[in-house]
């Protein structure tokens, strides 16, 4: 049951799901920061100098971790490697006097950011007042913890009584030495397939090649056998560490196998399903053989690590968002994770930070969440230039595993539902005011109208690879047991498999226009266009299911397409985010 009025200092959900009986939500807590007052004129004026003035006895009294936004976002020199310089020039000489107050306070500076103006800071709790009430800044916001993400234990322990559920039709190849191609999604999606006559983006030569993809989560293995191409060569080509902990340090790692995997996973090994499923409660053949491939295995993917013990800060999400944007200077940016600030006006740091990445030409791509259809969709895949997904079925998985009373079931199943635990609704329109708007307006200067999702995508459940390693603590199959694959699921799936889509789209729109990258509304719009009308309510399904097989046709055709959408579902002006409006059902 969701709140309806949720606070500022609750907990938000990392959107990835492991298969584990009667439980449908996300995983993992990562606290999002609700920032009403961004913008409020009631932090900025009505105080007295002598009011705002720490004693003595505060400056020695508790510090506070903060974030500090300033109001000059500076649109007029976005965060892209053309005029990155300058903008830094001037977020710099915007920070430093502000900066210097906080010194002289007696805090302590964090890191600086350039795509968002602002920095992280540990300041005298007597002095916000004072820090708050500078006309250069727009908000000081706690710097709220994240929390680690943790997979649910998987059980298909049967009833007592019961014996094993005998192979499903189709979970298995006919042909050992011929590996089932999985995830599902890939075929739902009309990406790749084993058959030889079904249209996919991968026979019209998409692969993702030659664009950089980032993911922001928690610590994997690099030397994965299928994060190597078979040149040699490494799919992470840069990997790196905001927790503290090093890129070596004992990990969760099912968030970040998920991600990478669905993006990008070479599908070069074989993975028996035998040796995943407890045996009391599925029977499957050894050699029951699979290969996990992404959507886009031709891409190159940045690895962001922020999660090494329980819990990380905001501000270490904001130096992974800053170092993909500023420094590896990425395509595509995958945010599996969220919260629902009250209320969401697009206010917080993280939001302002992607939408200032969006108009850097970073296209960014977030889950809607993972807490079921009643309104929940939230923060930052609220923001109106992130690509929000939410999740489609796809129950191969379930038949496989023998998953969640599959074994009493007729042994059919239909895919190209929406899932029960994705997020959907309509979102908060924005309505701060001052100079700079964030969430009224972004940096473009569009209006932030309220939405809902763009599409969706398979996230419940599918295939991923991992390493059988100790140190990642959640690569175990259903029997606890180190596995090197695993069950991956939740709208945290569905956000990296649409980030993959992206970069097939990017890949196709430069080959047939002279090596030019498509805008990331561009890239928006050819997923809604293309994706495939699932008869659902437009709060549900958005435009409908991805199909990449469509979107690379539409990125090869050339221009930015009008959004199809469902009946009832959207109106869109030019250069604005979607507005949408419920279909009736």
């Amino acid at each position: 049951m969701r709140t309806p009025l949720r606070s500022s200092t609750q907990p938000a959900r990392l959107r990835h799901r492991a298969a584990s009986p009667l439980v449908t939500g996300a995983v993992a807590a990562a606290v999002m920061v609700a920032t009403a007052g961004l913008a409020s004129p009631a932090l900025a004026a009505g105080s007295s100098a002598s009011s705002q003035r720490a004693t003595a006895a505060e400056r020695s009294g508790p510090h506070r971790n903060v974030i500090v936004v300033l109001k000059n976002q500076h649109a007029e020199a976005p965060a892209k490697p053309s005029t990155l310089g300058v903008r830094r020039e001037r977020v710099r000489a915007d920070q430093a006097p502000v900066q210097r107050q906080v010194t002289t306070a007696g805090g302590a500076l964090g890191p600086s950011y350039t795509t968002l103006n602002g920095f992280a800071a540990s300041v005298p709790s007597g002095d916000l007042a004072a820090l708050r009430a500078d006309p250069a800044v727009t908000a000081v916001v706690p710097d709220l913890p994240l929390v680690r993400p943790k997979a649910n234990p998987d059980s298909t322990t049967p009833a007592p009584g019961t014996s094993p559920a005998p192979t499903p039709a189709g979970a298995c190849p006919t042909n050992p030495a011929k590996p089932k191609l999985e995830p599902q999604a890939l075929e739902v999606t009309h990406t790749n397939s084993d058959d030889p006559a079904a249209p996919t983006a991968r026979k019209l030569g998409a692969t993702g090649a030659g664009v950089k993809v980032a993911f922001i989560a928690d610590g994997l293995d690099v030397n994965n056998p299928d994060f190597i191409r078979a040149d040699g060569s490494h799919v992470i080509t840069d990997y790196k560490d905001f927790s503290g902990d090093g890129t070596a340090a004992p990990t969760s790692g099912a968030e970040a196998f998920g991600d990478a995997s669905s993006i990008a996973a070479q599908g070069r090994v074989a993975y028996d399903l035998s040796t995943y499923v407890n045996p009391a409660a599925q029977t499957l053949p050894t050699g029951c053989t699979i290969r996990i491939e992404g959507v886009a295995p031709g891409a190159e993917m940045v690895a962001l690590k922020v999660f090494g013990g329980e819990t990380a800060p905001t501000s270490g999400f904001l130096a992974a968002v800053e170092y993909a944007v500023s420094t590896d200077h990425v395509n595509v940016i995958n945010e599996s994770f969220g919260g629902n600030p009250y209320p969401d006006n697009g206010t917080d740091p993280i939001s302002v930070f992607d939408e200032n990445a969006v108009a850097a030409g970073v296209t960014v791509v977030a889950s809607s969440g993972d807490a079921g259809i009643g309104g929940t969709t939230g923060s930052p895949a609220s923001s109106p230039g992130v690509i929000e997904v939410g999740a489609s079925t796809t129950f191969r998985l379930y038949s496989q595993i023998g998953y969640s009373g599959f074994p009493l079931s007729n042994g059919t199943y239909a895919n190209d539902q929406s899932s029960g635990l994705s997020s959907s609704g309509i979102t908060q329109g924005g309505f701060t005011p001052g100079p700079f708007i964030p969430g009224r307006y972004t940096t473009s200067g569009v209006p932030r109208d309220p939405r809902t999702l763009d599409l969706l995508a398979p996230g419940d459940l599918n295939w991923a690879v991992c390493s059988a390693d100790p140190i990642y603590i959640d690569c175990t199959n259903t029997r606890g047991a180190p596995s090197a694959f695993i069950d991956f699921g939740g709208t945290s799936e569905s956000a990296p498999l649409t980030a993959g889509a992206a970069a097939l789209v990017i890949q196709e729109y430069r080959g047939s226009h002279g090596g030019a990258s498509p805008s990331p509304d561009q890239v928006r719009r050819f997923l809604d266009s293309s994706a495939d009308d699932l008869g659902l309510p437009a709060q549900e399904q958005g435009a409908g299911r991805l199909n990449t097989y469509r979107a690379v046709q539409l990125a090869r055709a050339g221009g930015a397409p009008p959004r199809r959408m469902p009946e009832g579902c959207c109106s869109a002006r030019p250069g604005s985010p979607v507005t949408q409006r419920p279909a009736p059902r």
